[in-house]
């Protein structure tokens, strides 16, 4: 990734202007909220803000955002995560990005429902494995270390 954009989206992510969501690249504002997004979906706006297709959205559901297929044929829409064609905006790895997309949403690891209906987890019921989702501060840092 370049220099300058790698700034400039860290610089996204710490200035505040930017709401944060989680499970897609861009929601939708609800009841004249701002839009949300992951911080991948930030990167879009910053580097390219001309691939959101903003039409006939409704509050609360996902803006999608387009991207030339791999063949440079057409487009396909990504909601969750970055496309591998996006390497003329990054070259972001999907191993990267997916790490990106779980310090944004957070995990649990080894989650399964038990018969009461409850949610456990199989490698600590008391919940304090996985990962608790970040916020942008924390992945700002985590792109300055890291990327």
């Amino acid at each position: 990734m370049e220099l300058a954009l790698k700034n400039k989206w860290i610089e996204a992510l710490r200035s505040g202007e930017y709401l944060q969501g989680k499970g897609a690249l861009r929601e939708a504002g609800r009841g004249g909220k701002a839009d949300k997004y992951c911080c991948l979906g930030v990167l879009i706006d910053i580097a390219d803000a001309e691939r959101w297709i903003e039409h006939d959205v409704n509050p609360g559901e996902n803006i999608q955002a387009k991207f030339t297929d791999s063949h440079g044929t057409g487009d396909n829409h990504a909601e969750g995560e970055l496309e591998g064609d996006l390497k003329d905006i990054c070259d972001l790895t999907k191993a990267q990005s997916s790490m990106l997309i779980t310090l944004n949403d957070g995990i649990r690891y080894g989650c399964a429902s038990n018969k009461e209906g409850a949610v456990q987890s199989s490698i600590n019921p008391d919940f304090t494995e996985g990962k608790e989702p970040q916020d942008f501060n924390a992945i700002a840092d985590y792109i300055e270390a890291n990327l």
